[in-house]
């Protein structure tokens, strides 16, 4: 789209087929669920509230979600919901959402609801698609990285926030996030070793409780935990 347009509002609204009882939506803090009908005046002045990445209704027998490539603004009626996709105010920014825009969404149908759609989930693959790049390796590092041990996949409801190397070599720094309304766990198993808890600025929490055996991380609903980690003793050393 190439926007031009002043003092406008470019919205989609998705029409639904079954009347939505509530709907939800994630934020920066978590998820959060709305009645669908306003019924006090906060509710009925608030027309839109923002979005990260979807929205969802919620039926007794099912739901619709949108699946958003970045933040917007969005809302919600029994019948229908809505996304505000471009704008053009004159204030404090005239030149807001102008020239050549390009938008990305998708409707995904929640028969059992957004919850066992893994909603959270989807919207993460339809803004973060992996894509593959074939690489051209030498023999004696590709055999390498066929042996390297790498981290253990996560759980249901669990994502991958940040993946670095620490200051010390060797270490990792990484950090988690439960997207999820229920607590959720992230077995290490024996190859790693759980050095340290950290907060958002690297620096170790105290009170850390390492088992002796295997590592298994906790994280409460939503909750966003650091960790300093090692791979243990035995993994093969980098090609020279």
């Amino acid at each position: 789209v190439d926007w031009r347009a002043r003092h406008e509002l470019l919205r989609l609204e998705v029409p639904l087929h079954q009347s939505a009882q509530r709907w939800a939506a994630d934020t920066t803090g978590g998820i959060l669920e709305r009645p669908a009908q306003a019924v006090t005046p906060r509710e009925q002045a608030r027309w839109e509230v923002p979005a990260v990445s979807w929205l969802a209704s919620v039926h007794q027998a099912g739901g619709l979600a949108v699946l958003l490539d970045g933040p917007q603004g969005v809302s919600a009626t029994p019948e229908k919901l809505g996304i505000s996709l471009l704008r053009a105010p004159t204030w404090p920014d005239p030149g807001a959402d102008n020239g050549w825009q390009r938008l990305r969404l998708a409707l995904l149908p929640c028969a059992r609801g957004w919850q066992r759609a893994q909603v959270p989930q989807e919207a993460i693959r339809f803004r973060e698609p992996l894509w593959i790049r074939p690489a051209q390796l030498d023999p004696a590092a590709q055999a390498w990285l066929e042996r390297r041990q790498g981290l253990p996949p996560l759980g249901e409801g669990l994502q991958l926030i940040a993946l670095r190397p620490a200051a010390i070599p060797g270490d990792l720094l990484v950090a988690v996030q439960n997207s999820s309304p229920l607590r959720r766990s992230w077995p290490l198993g024996c190859d790693w070793q759980v050095l340290a808890e950290l907060d958002g600025l690297d620096r170790e929490l105290a009170g850390l409780d390492r088992p002796a055996q295997q590592a298994v991380l906790e994280l409460k609903p939503w909750q966003l935990r650091f960790w300093r980690l090692r791979h243990r003793p035995g993994v093969l050393p980098a090609p020279a």
